[in-house]
């Protein structure tokens, strides 16, 4: 199946020159109405496409096959950066012997229509290698050596989530035989001669790794044959965590939670996103709709027009949330979730829950750095104190800042909790999201967020 990688590689590198080529052209006739490239043009073309292709021996086109399409998004516009940093370093310094010259609209164009276009060649490669690996094609082959439940849930993964492209040919076990998987009794010369003769491209051990025979057996074996071997470290039968390793120096130190948000510099990159963006929204919102939101609240119903309440924020400090009021006055208004057809709503505040527009104000606690744009939604206090003492975890979602928005949100779980499997499963998403944060994620999750605006969503009311 090695082969079929670097062809998959090379068809994503193809695609990727053509489209920069067609930016290229296009960028040239909206700059300058002619289609024709001048001289210097065509040696600027040149350099475009010797500098993208001195990409493909890094890891733009190494893709894991579990890689999440944010973190493709990531490496895919940190290349694009990075390309026009080469090429407009290129063009000044060639700007006299080779009259490399050319206007900044043409470089504005080219690089505004290479994301773009290489963001949808992006999307449309994803689904179709989806498929195809679906389809059966482009798999690896892989054994699994050990038991215990690194082995169960792997085993699952690899065969229930064909679009990852593996192929579980057997599992060596130790314990008693399963009747949906291909399961063999552990012996070391039987795993040895299955290797010999069959085709395996990886093999996961999750035994003990000290004073293992079988381990150092099949690692030689492997190092001969070209076949990577891949460990299962299981802790499941000591602590209910996910571990996370780091070094400090050439000694590893278990993490029992990743946290991209701990390092600084994400931190004040999320914090500058959120400052743009809350600062935009709201300078929209004053000039176009505040006013009108105001103004229809006011004569639909007696009351202030902004409501106030207290909720868990960072660290469980309690901050003021500012919304849009959407109901009527009443004493138990800061103690009771809303409902379905909630007759506490007004009927404009029912339009302002339904499109999202209530929430607006939050921008300004946003910031104010008490919430994020994204991040887990922040809960009354009164909620907080009773969904930490029954569900598992509940607190960690006060690692990071809340948010107008979240992956639990776009998920569908928002609003009225009906059962408690629904706040379950939105603390799951809310440690997900903490634990897997990028900045493409949070682009992602805004983009989403926005689709449902304005699509619908049955869950906001």
């Amino acid at each position: 199946m090695r082969n079929s990688i670097t062809k998959i590689n090379l068809f994503v590198l193809v695609g990727d020159l053509l489209h920069i080529n067609l930016c290229f052209f296009l960028s040239h006739y909206l700059s300058f109405d002619n289609f024709f490239l001048q001289e210097k043009f065509i040696l600027l073309l040149l350099l475009f496409n010797l500098c993208w292709l001195s990409f493909s021996s890094t890891h733009i086109y190494n893709l894991s096959r579990i890689l999440r399409l944010e973190q493709v998004f990531k490496i895919l516009y940190f290349s694009v950066f990075f390309h026009m940093l080469i090429i407009s370093f290129l063009s000044y310094i060639l700007r006299e012997t080779m009259d490399i010259r050319w206007g900044y609209w043409f470089f504005i164009y080219c690089y505004l229509l290479i994301i773009v276009f290489l963001s949808l060649w992006r999307l449309f490669f994803s689904y179709l290698v989806k498929t195809y690996r679906s389809m059966g094609y482009n798999y690896k082959n892989v054994i699994i050596i050990g038991d215990g439940f690194a082995v169960q849930n792997l085993s699952n993964i690899f065969l229930k989530e064909k679009h990852y492209g593996y192929k579980l040919v057997k599992i060596f076990y130790n314990e008693q035989k399963n009747q949906n998987i291909n399961i063999e009794q552990l012996k070391i010369d039987q795993v040895l001669k299955f290797l010999k003769t069959n085709k395996v491209d990886e093999i996961y051990f999750a035994m003990s790794l000290v004073n293992n025979k079988y381990f150092r057996d099949v690692s030689v074996f492997c190092n001969d044959n070209f076949i990577r071997l891949k460990v299962l470290p299981d802790f499941s039968n000591y602590l209910p965590f996910k571990f996370y390793v780091d070094f400090y120096s050439n000694i590893p130190v278990l993490s029992l939670m990743k946290e991209p948000l701990q390092n600084d510099t994400l931190r004040l990159l999320k914090r500058f996103f959120d400052i743009i963006f809350s600062f935009i929204v709201l300078l929209f919102s004053c000039l176009f709709l505040f006013p009108w939101i105001i103004f229809l609240i006011k004569i639909s119903s007696k009351g202030p027009v902004f409501f106030k309440q207290k909720r868990s924020g960072l660290d469980n400090n309690i901050f003021i949330c500012y919304k849009f009021r959407t109901l009527f006055i009443e004493n138990d208004i800061n103690n009771n979730q809303i409902t379905k057809n909630d007759k506490r709503v007004t009927k404009f505040g029912a339009f302002l829950r339904k499109t999202s527009l209530d929430e607006l104000p939050q921008f300004l606690n946003v910031l104010f750095g008490q919430m994020s744009v994204v991040g887990p939604r922040p809960h009354m206090l009164t909620h907080t104190e009773e969904y930490s003492d029954i569900v598992k975890n509940y607190m960690l979602r006060h690692l990071v800042k809340p948010g107008i928005t979240g992956q639990a949100q776009v998920a569908g779980y928002r609003g009225e909790v009906k059962h408690i499997n629904d706040i379950k499963k939105r603390v799951q998403l809310d440690i997900w999201y903490i634990k897997n944060w990028s900045f493409f994620l949070d682009l992602k999750l805004i983009f989403k967020t926005f689709f449902k605006i304005f699509s619908g969503d049955e869950k906001a009311y």
